[in-house]
C-alpha cells in the first residue's frame, strides 16, 4: 500500500510539472487542470503519510510535492505563455472560419479579454473606464447578434483593444489566402502615391477607422490601414464595397493626381501577384540579410528585413565587417526601412563589432500574471570583436515600418549616441509595449496577440515619443540623402 501511494504521489508530482511543457508545446487546456493535479498530487502526499513512518525519505517526498505543485500553479497562472501558440510547432496562424454564431462570438470576446487582463502591463492594476465600458458595449451588440462573420467579429474586438494604444496588441482573422491590388508594385515604382479611396482622403478614412487600428503612432496606424487599401480582405475589414468597384486616386512625382476604379477581379492571389511583378532577371527570393559596399562612396549597406538572430545573420556581418577592414570602409549603412521586427539580439551582435565597452538598453517589466518583474538595470557591457572592430561613422535607415526590434535596433543607436538615424521616425514608440505571447480564439480561429511587457527607453532623458532621425527625409529617399550627405 505505501508503495502504491508513493508511486502515486510521484506520478502526480510529474504531471503537475509535464503539463506546463505539454500545453506550450501541444494543446491548449483550462487553467484549473494545474488545480485539479496539485490537489490529487496533495491528497496522494498525505495518504502516504498515513502509511509511512515518517522517516527522512516522506520529508524529500513533501518538500518535491510542494515545488512541483508551486511550479504547477505558477506555470499555469502566471506564465504569459499558457494556451498561447507562440510555442507550438508550426503553428498555424489562419482561420478557415467564415461566421460564428452571437454565443460563439461573445465567448471568443470574453477568451481575449480573459488574456489580455492576465497579460498586459496596463491592466495589472485595473481595467481602464473607457476600455471597460467599450468592452460592455460590444458584449451587448454581440449578444443582440445572430449569426456574425468573422471580420466583423475581430472589428468589434479591436475596437477595444485599440484602446490600449499599444500596437503589439491585437486581434485580426488571417485568411489562408489573400488577394493583392495587381497594379501596387506598378504604381510603387512609377512614383505614384496613393491620396484618396472612393473621393475620401486617407487622412479622414483614417480619422473615420482608427478604432480598427492597435498602434502606439499614428502613423502606423495609417500605413496599416493603408496596406489593407490595397488587399481585398482588407477592404472588407474597412467595410468598404467592392462589387460596384472602389476607386483609388493617385498622384504622381509631378503633382498630377488621376484616378482609376478597380473591381473585385483586380485583386489576385499572392502566387499571380508575385509572377505578375517579377522582373527577368529575379531567379529566387533575397535573403533576409545582406550587404554590399559601395567603394566610391566610402560606405557599407547591411539591409536587415527581419530582425532573425541566427548563424545566417551573425556569418552576413561577419563577412561584412572583414571586407570593411580589407577595404577600409569608412561608413555602415543599416537599412531597417521594411523591418517589422524579430530578436533584439540582432543590435546587440551588431554592436560588439563598435568600438564602445558598455551601452545603454532599454529596461523593461515584464508582466507575469500576479507579479512584475524587472531584471536588468539595462546596462550592457560589450563583448567586441577586437579583430574586426569598426571605428567609422554608422548611420541607420528608418521609416514608419520600422517596427519592435527594428525601432529598438534604430533606438539603441540613438540612444548611445553610437550613430545618426535616416529618414522617418520608427512605426512605434520606445517606451511602449511588447513581447507578445500569440493565441487563437477557440471559436473563430483569429489570430491574437498580447504584449507582456512594457519597455523603458534606453535614454532615460528623452522625451522623444518617437525614435526621431537625425536626418529626416522621406524613407523612399532615405538612401539618396545618405548618399549626398556622405558626399558633402
Amino acid at each position: 500500500m505505501k508503495k502504491g501511494y508513493l508511486f502515486l504521489c510521484i506520478l502526480l508530482d510529474v504531471l503537475a510539472v509535464a503539463i506546463i511543457p505539454l500545453n506550450l508545446q501541444f494543446f491548449s487546456m483550462p487553467e484549473f487542470t494545474s488545480i485539479i493535479l496539485s490537489l490529487a498530487a496533495f491528497a496522494a502526499f498525505m495518504a502516504f503519510l498515513r502509511t509511512c513512518d515518517r522517516r527522512a525519505g516522506s520529508v524529500v517526498l513533501g518538500i518535491l510535492t510542494i515545488v512541483c505543485i508551486g511550479i504547477s500553479l505558477f506555470g499555469t497562472y502566471c506564465n504569459p505563455y499558457w494556451n498561447s501558440i507562440s510555442y507550438r510547432k508550426q503553428p498555424d496562424y489562419y482561420t478557415d472560419v467564415e461566421k460564428v454564431s452571437s454565443r460563439e462570438a461573445k465567448e471568443d470576446l470574453e477568451y481575449a479579454m480573459k488574456y489580455v487582463k492576465k497579460l498586459h502591463p496596463a491592466l495589472k492594476d485595473e481595467m481602464p473606464e473607457e476600455l471597460e465600458k467599450q468592452y460592455e458595449t460590444v458584449l451587448s451588440e454581440l449578444e443582440q447578434a445572430g449569426e456574425i462573420d468573422i471580420c466583423t467579429l475581430g472589428r468589434k474586438i479591436e475596437t477595444v483593444l485599440s484602446l490600449l494604444g499599444d500596437g503589439h496588441t491585437l486581434v485580426r482573422a488571417h485568411n489562408r489566402e489573400k488577394h493583392y491590388l495587381k497594379d501596387t508594385e506598378k504604381n510603387r515604382q512609377a512614383g505614384r502615391t496613393l491620396r484618396q479611396v472612393n473621393g475620401v482622403e486617407l487622412e479622414d478614412l483614417f480619422r473615420q477607422n482608427s478604432t480598427l487600428y492597435s498602434y502606439d503612432a499614428e502613423s502606423w496606424g495609417m500605413s496599416s490601414m493603408k496596406n489593407d487599401l490595397l488587399t481585398l480582405e482588407g477592404l472588407k475589414y474597412l467595410n468598404i464595397p467592392v462589387r460596384d468597384g472602389v476607386s483609388y486616386t493617385y498622384e504622381d512625382k509631378e503633382g498630377n493626381l488621376e484616378t482609376v476604379t478597380y473591381g473585385e477581379n483586380d485583386f489576385i492571389t499572392y502566387e499571380e501577384y508575385a509572377a505578375l511583378n517579377r522582373s527577368d532577371g529575379e531567379t529566387e527570393k533575397q535573403p533576409f540579410v545582406r550587404y554590399e559596399l559601395m567603394e566610391e562612396e566610402n560606405l557599407a549597406l547591411l539591409t536587415l528585413d527581419s530582425c532573425e538572430y541566427n548563424e545566417e545573420y551573425c556569418a552576413c556581418l561577419r563577412e561584412m565587417f572583414s571586407e570593411i577592414k580589407e577595404k577600409n570602409i569608412g561608413n555602415v549603412a543599416v537599412d531597417l526601412r521594411n523591418n517589422g521586427g524579430g530578436s533584439s539580439m540582432v543590435a546587440n551582435e551588431f554592436i560588439r563589432y563598435l568600438d564602445v565597452d558598455s551601452y545603454q538598453e532599454p529596461t523593461f517589466q515584464w508582466r507575469l500574471g500576479f507579479f512584475e518583474l524587472s531584471p536588468s538595470d539595462g546596462i550592457s557591457h560589450n563583448e567586441k570583436d577586437e579583430e574586426l572592430l569598426f571605428r567609422g561613422k554608422v548611420y541607420v535607415l528608418t521609416s514608419v515600418n520600422t517596427f519592435s526590434s527594428a525601432m529598438m535596433f534604430a533606438e539603441y543607436i540613438k540612444d548611445n549616441r553610437l550613430g545618426q538615424i535616416v529618414g522617418e521616425p520608427c512605426g512605434n514608440t520606445p517606451g511602449g509595449y511588447g513581447d507578445i505571447a500569440v493565441f487563437k480564439l477557440p471559436n473563430s480561429q483569429s489570430y491574437m496577440q498580447v504584449s507582456t511587457k512594457e519597455f523603458i527607453r534606453a535614454d532615460r532623458e528623452c522625451r522623444d515619443k518617437l525614435v526621431e532621425p537625425d536626418i529626416r527625409c522621406s524613407s523612399e529617399e532615405a538612401l539618396e540623402v545618405l548618399y549626398d550627405y556622405l558626399a558633402e
